[in-house]
């Protein structure tokens, strides 16, 4: 039971939060400021950063993710409910390279992140179903074609004997067709 309430305080407590990855490091200017002006910027929305602070071990490499605490949790709510709209910016750096998602408590994380192996696993299933039915469909369609190919041939190729049968069930001791030479003047001839 302690357990549960801890994790509602801890979850209460995050309420406030969000984490901004993508964001790259700072040295000249206020993080805090830097912040709020994109928020402004991307959502038209005026919010009230209490603190931030980078998350995980210093690596000039990197970006690391920022912990931004707001003063209202709607505020963190509308930018998390909102984030989609990161996709659309104009500003390609913000829409390549910018999240923002909710500051979970470790069993929510571990929630959220079998929600998604799930999720992935269920779509690489119904891809992989997708893919198999269309190979039999191709596979039925190719056998199907080859049937009506196959019929056809059978088609001419009978039509053809039924045409040489018939020219010799006419008379088989007919000689072969020798045009008539005709030598006389057909117009200046009165007999004609």
């Amino acid at each position: 039971m302690s357990a549960v309430y801890s994790d509602l305080q801890e979850k209460e407590r995050r309420s406030n939060n969000i984490i901004i990855s993508g964001l790259k490091n700072t040295d000249y200017r206020d993080e805090k400021d830097v912040v709020t002006g994109m928020i402004y910027d991307e959502f038209r929305k005026n919010v009230t950063v209490k603190y931030c602070r980078r998350l995980g071990k210093a690596d000039r490499t990197q970006n690391r993710p920022i912990l931004v605490a707001l003063s209202s949790a709607e505020d963190a709510s509308f930018l998390i409910r909102n984030a989609r709209l990161l996709r659309q910016s104009e500003n390609n750096f913000v829409r390549t390279s910018i999240f923002i998602n909710a500051d979970l408590t470790p069993a929510e994380a571990l929630a959220a992140y079998e929600s998604r192996c799930a999720r992935r696993q269920r779509r690489a299933e119904q891809l992989a179903k997708a893919a198999q039915r269309q190979q039999s469909e191709l596979m039925e369609s190719d056998e199907t074609t080859a049937g009506v190919s196959t019929s056809a041939t059978t088609s001419v190729t009978t039509a053809r004997t039924t045409r040489s049968s018939a020219s010799s069930r006419l008379n088989p001791m007919t000689p072969s067709f020798t045009p008539l030479v005709v030598t006389a003047d057909v117009h200046n001839n009165p007999d004609t």
